[in-house]
């Protein structure tokens, strides 16, 4: 006779992990009932617009699945759990937040530079640009004296470059 084996894979990330702990707390104590994802917009997944997948009710066949509640975590997980979720669920939501505008202020900030994909030294408007023309503008101001423009906070390098090596006559 086969033997049988269950996997259970911990999520792996920081939504993941706090949409499973909110699943795991809210169902075990009758909140959540066993119904797909998409209609249920009490959790954090909804209140931040994470696509979560689907819940599984743990069943199989046409069995109904037993109400929210029925079978529980043993109150020495469940007590803990449900003291740490408000704290988790609001800095959650912070975190949230400031990612979203972490990353919009990145993708502002990359474009006014000028390091936005697509864009070059040439891109009118960027700092990049800006920077670029104020130098070839002040190397006329600093002709000769070329190492001022290190004020400015750029750094420069004055060398002597020689000559091509002459090629010999071939023979």
């Amino acid at each position: 006779m086969a033997r049988k084996t269950v996997k259970v894979t911990q999520p792996m990330n920081i939504d993941d992990t706090v949409i499973a702990f909110e699943k795991l707390i809210l169902r075990n104590d009758g909140v959540l009932p066993a119904v797909p994802q998409s209609t249920i917009y009490i959790t954090l997944g909804a209140l931040v617009g994470l696509n979560v997948p689907t819940m599984s009710s743990g069943t199989s066949g046409s069995t109904a699945p037993p109400p929210p509640g029925t079978h529980k975590v043993p109150e020495d997980i469940a007590a803990p759990m449900r003291a740490l979720y408000p704290s988790l669920k609001r800095n959650y939501l912070d975190f949230v937040a400031v990612r979203s505008l972490f990353a919009s202020t990145t993708n502002n900030l990359q474009a006014q530079l000028g390091f936005a994909d697509g864009q070059s030294l040439a891109t009118n408007g960027t700092a990049r640009n800006l920077i670029n023309r104020a130098i070839k503008a002040l190397l006329g101001v600093f002709g000769g004296s070329e190492n001022e423009l290190e004020t400015y906070g750029v750094s420069v390098t004055v060398g002597t470059a020689s000559g091509p090596t002459p090629t010999p006559p071939a023979p």
